[in-house]
């Protein structure tokens, strides 16, 4: 696989650096140095090999084996979507997280609703939520005399790519993608928990489990049982669509290590809200009115904000790691930022 991948980066960068006509001249050449390294090497025995090189100006079909042969090209087509981020958003480009008011502070009480404007940012922490929150207290709010409202309408309603698997939608690589979302670590699985299960010290007792971050968004129903040194860890996890009930099933073996999973939430921007909520409870700021989702009004004031790292960073654990959320999430943003549509459609068109 690696070899696989090596020698599609070499034809990518080869024919990129080329000039156009020294590419028509040398393709003949080029055709053949191909096709006899995909005959003689032994790693691509019994493999399917797909290749169509075309004019990237014109589409003209310059070269192809098998080229309209159907295959997955899978992550490898993030670099291409790391490569026009860059050129399209830049290397410093940010996301950003606003807290907004349509009201006025008096006595220390926010008389109006609270907006938290979500611009996609996949980075944000539960602990970044708990710095708005003390700045906001700083700014002298103690009380919200209004609802908290949470605007994810930066990017469309659209959760799911249409080629997602439904089975890939609970766990973390899976998630859903919303313009207001929290990662649970930093690896940046936005939208999503992680379960830490490490086994009870008495055989016949349940697991322990803990929460990233700890919220009450999530029940986690845990049917594990801690067994013998001689048997299997043997975990599963379950998450039903449209809800947040995760259900842990299954044996782990009194002396494995502790084991992690990334399940992904239902419905993220609610996620979100539930988190800021809480870390509000927890720095004594009283909420009088509901939380719920909407739109921030034209004709607010911001209160505070917060910035995620540059774009530039941000690539390093979305290439590592293959995070799948990035890539949509950046599709989007370039939609919103040069079509002013936080779509896929628009952001494949940018």
């Amino acid at each position: 696989m690696r070899y696989k991948f090596l020698l599609s980066l070499t034809i990518v960068f080869f024919l990129w650096q080329m000039p156009f006509s020294l590419a028509q001249t040398h393709m003949s050449q080029f055709s053949q140095n191909i096709e006899e390294k995909i005959r003689t090497n032994t790693n691509l025995d019994g493999a399917l090999v797909g290749i169509s090189v075309r004019q990237a100006k014109t589409g003209e079909l310059l070269y192809t084996n098998n080229g309209d042969l159907l295959l997955r090209p899978a992550s490898n087509l993030k670099l291409f979507t790391a490569a026009v981020a860059l050129a399209t958003l830049g290397n410093d480009y940010t996301f950003e997280t606003d807290l907004r008011t349509d009201g006025i502070v008096k006595k220390e009480v926010l008389h109006g609703n609270l907006f938290i404007q979500g611009k996609g940012d996949p980075t944000l922490l539960e602990s970044d939520v708990e710095r708005l929150v003390k700045k906001m207290k700083q700014n002298g709010i103690k009380a919200i005399d209004g609802d908290v409202i949470g605007d994810d309408s930066w990017y469309d309603d659209i959760r799911y790519s249409i080629d997602l698997p439904w089975s890939d939608e609970m766990f973390g690589y899976g998630s859903a993608i919303s313009a207001l979302t929290v990662s649970p670590d930093l690896d940046y699985d936005a939208g999503s928990v992680i379960l830490n299960i490490s086994p009870n010290q008495k055989i016949g007792k349940q697991a322990n489990i803990q929460l990233e971050p700890k919220t009450d968004y999530v029940k986690v129903i845990n049917q594990t049982k801690t067994v013998s040194a001689e048997e299997e860890t043997d975990l599963t996890f379950k998450r039903e669509h449209g809800g947040n009930k995760i259900i842990v099933d299954g044996t782990i073996s009194v002396n494995a290590d502790e084991q992690k999973e990334t399940v992904a939430v239902w419905e993220p921007t609610n996620y979100a809200l539930s988190i800021f909520t809480e870390k509000l409870d927890e720095n004594g700021i009283k909420l009088i009115g509901d939380v719920k989702r909407g739109e921030s009004p034209e004709k607010t004031k911001r209160i505070t904000n917060h910035h995620s790292i540059p774009l530039s960073d941000l690539l390093i654990p979305f290439m590592k790691l293959s995070n799948n959320g990035h890539a949509e999430t950046l599709i989007k943003e370039m939609g919103k930022v040069k079509c002013n549509e936080g779509s896929w459609e628009k952001g494949l068109e940018a």
